[in-house]
């Protein structure tokens, strides 16, 4: 809620790829730091939140950083059908992810977990460490400018032109205003360890079976 609006105008003064690499490696180092503190300090649940709160404060730069990267290897013609792509994919990766996430869990212990987490943000962070990324002439690049000179546009003036962009266009507003309320019902995601525990007497695997199946609508969406 308090970063979000920040992020994007920060990801246009910097390299995108440079801020996906160390949001992931940072994202990594903040579950090695939360399993040693789990593990060592005292006040256990202290450091849940602590580190919870690191990680969704890093979250927001990720998407930016992914458009804008994509904006600088596709040509504009090609955008929506690499999106769509990539929304496949990342779906894909949700239902895999969660199906054996309790199955891991109750293999590793919840640190082993934390732990397995932590190796897949370093795995990305070194992919993408590698990548190649062709520049494209501004005419062909969606961010319309040439990305050898970065952005350095005055910041509080980004944020009031993107407002008023969205009170402008009432299609935007809209959408807008969709994906906060999307956003506020996923705040009932919580409450799905309670409906599997409770109402069908299920364990660590059960509930990482049942977010995947919920998660078939936002395709949709």
């Amino acid at each position: 809620m308090f970063i979000s609006p920040f992020a994007g105008t920060f990801v246009d003064r910097h390299t995108p790829n440079r801020v996906l690499l160390w949001s992931y490696f940072t994202s990594g180092l903040i579950c090695i730091l939360f399993v040693l503190g789990y593990i060592i300090l005292e006040y256990r649940d202290f450091v849940i939140y602590c580190s919870v709160f690191l990680l969704n404060s890093i979250n927001p730069f990720i998407m930016p950083a992914k458009n804008r990267t994509l904006g600088k290897i596709v040509q504009k013609e090609k955008i929506p059908q690499v999106n769509g792509l990539i929304v496949s994919v990342n779906q894909i990766s949700d239902i895999i992810g969660n199906s054996i996430s309790g199955l891991l869990i109750g293999l590793l212990g919840f640190a082993g977990s934390i732990l397995f987490d932590s190796i897949t943000f370093f795995i990305a962070s070194l992919l993408i460490s590698h990548l190649k990324i062709k520049r494209l002439h501004k005419d062909q690049n969606i961010t319309g400018f040439v990305e050898t000179n970065q952005y350095k546009g005055n910041y509080k003036k980004d944020l009031i032109d993107g407002i008023k962009f969205i009170l402008r266009h009432r299609t935007m507003g809209k959408l807008v205003l969709l994906v906060l309320l999307i956003n506020i019902s996923s705040l009932v995601g919580p409450l799905y360890i309670i409906l599997v525990n409770e109402q069908f007497k299920g364990g660590l695997t059960e509930y990482g079976i049942f977010p995947p199946v919920i998660q078939q609508q936002e395709p949709i969406i």
